[in-house]
């Protein structure tokens, strides 16, 4: 994070990246280092159609209802997975799952002022691994993507209120939102 002067003199975020060729770099960097981390520690389940209970019982006995996500406070997953398409094909997950991941990897490791390339893909190797995404990958595969948008939004939420300005804030209760809306642990 790069503090300085925005726009009318006051104090803020700026990105990081100050120009085009670095952002891309930093951010191919974030996608390798994020599929990589996903093969390694999510391959077996991202190549295979080994579903558990649950993701069974999703397409077996409607659970997946529109009206039974808007009671649990969900109401954007019909979205999601009509935009994604109704299916729950291991490779589909596994690649936005890596998708949604590096982008939380890169906005996490621009927060947290890391500026090495090292460190941005351990930031990204962390994140796709780590215990939660592990245990959530053996008993909801179905639902894996979304949780990671999910973390994407709020990692973007925080991003943007870091930002300082009252646009960014308006932008960042609007990202908090879409992330409340698909999952509500990333609040904490």
């Amino acid at each position: 994070m790069l503090r300085g002067k925005c726009e009318k003199g006051e104090e803020g975020m700026e990105w990081r990246f100050r120009n085009r060729p670095e952002l891309r770099r930093t951010a191919l960097l974030a996608l390798c280092a994020a599929a990589a981390a996903s093969f390694a520690a999510h391959g077996f389940l991202f190549s295979n159609e080994f579903f558990s209970h649950d993701s069974v019982s999703y397409f077996t006995y409607g659970t997946g209802t529109p009206a039974f996500y808007t009671g649990i406070g969900r109401f954007l997953i019909p979205l999601y997975e009509q935009l994604k398409g109704d299916v729950a094909a291991p490779w589909l997950i596994g690649l936005l799952f890596t998708l949604w991941m590096a982008g939380t990897g890169l906005l996490a490791a621009d927060l947290l002022e890391i500026r090495s390339r090292g460190g941005v893909a351990l930031t990204c190797a962390l994140l796709c691994a780590n215990m939660s995404l592990t245990l959530t990958g053996a008993t909801y595969v179905y639902c894996m993507d979304e949780y990671a948008f999910a973390l994407l939004c709020a990692a973007g939420a925080v991003w943007l209120f870091a930002r300082g300005r009252w646009r960014d804030a308006a932008a960042g209760v609007g990202a908090l939102v879409v992330s409340l809306a698909v999952y509500q642990a990333y609040f904490t």
